[in-house]
């Protein structure tokens, strides 16, 4: 895979910019995608001096950006393609009484479903004519409601995501590895353990995992929400739901005021 090239949507902060190193110093080709304008990401800079990197601005969730991002793939004449999406609006849709914010419903989902169609309209015939893979970052709020995040759209968005990467892996069969991630609690830098974990412990793992010989179909972290996965899948809504916030409780005593969904 030393020729394979990396697009990365949602590389001008968090999770995607961490990515973008991790692959960067292991020596990767990288194309990254994001709305925000290129002077103001942080390590451009550091990332631009290594040659192998180039920025395209771009909003996924705009049907515009098709043309863009297809243009990404002219001139690779068949080289390996990994695309990872990493887009998604984390915001509260969810006003007093249960009721919507629905500026905040559509933005969610403008990102993480109208985005996720627009990339696969842009990449999807590469990537079945040529092979390789491609990656969505999820989240195990996909499996169950959330319980004190008060949000709709992102849950339902990431579900989608699930959904439709489950899909295409049955579709597609063996001509297009498909990975999903789906990640628990996130916390500040060295806060790593079997209850949260952070940008750059998740990209190092999803990097390494895309440079192995036979990648897997999904990870999970951290480790605690890794083992609850395989039973979560099995169990209703309500009943996981209360494992969840029984879970969520134990991490707000022992690191109060440093997790979130």
């Amino acid at each position: 895979m030393e020729n394979r090239l990396y697009v990365i949507v949602g590389a001008s902060r968090g999770l995607g910019a961490s990515l973008v190193s991790k692959y960067l110093k292991a020596g990767q080709n990288v194309v990254g995608i994001g709305r925000t304008n290129r002077g103001a990401i942080e390590g451009m800079t550091t990332w631009n001096k290594t040659g192998r990197f180039r920025y395209v601005q771009a909003d996924v969730g705009d049907p515009k950006c098709v043309n863009t991002l297809r243009a990404i793939t002219e001139g690779c004449n068949g080289r390996p393609l990994c695309v990872i999406f990493n887009a998604a609006v984390i915001e509260s849709d969810v006003g007093p009484e249960g009721s919507l914010k629905f500026d905040v419903f559509k933005r969610v989902n403008y990102t993480g479903i109208d985005g996720l169609c627009h990339v696969l309209e842009a990449f999807s015939e590469y990537l079945t004519t040529n092979g390789d893979m491609l990656v969505g970052i999820s989240s195990f709020s996909a499996w169950v409601p959330p319980v004190r995040g008060n949000k709709v759209a992102y849950p339902a968005s990431k579900a989608y995501l699930d959904m439709l990467l489950r899909s295409l892996r049955f579709l597609w069969n063996k001509r297009v590895h498909i990975m999903t991630v789906h990640l628990g609690h996130l916390g500040p830098g060295g806060s790593g353990s079997w209850f949260v974990t952070d940008y750059d412990m998740v990209a190092e793992r999803v990097t390494k995992a895309t440079l192995h010989a036979h990648p897997p179909e999904d990870i999970c972290m951290p480790a605690l929400y890794s083992i609850a996965y395989r039973i979560l899948k099995m169990i209703p809504d309500r009943v996981g739901a209360g494992a969840i916030e029984l879970m969520k409780g134990l991490l707000d005593r022992t690191l109060p005021g440093k997790t979130q969904v």
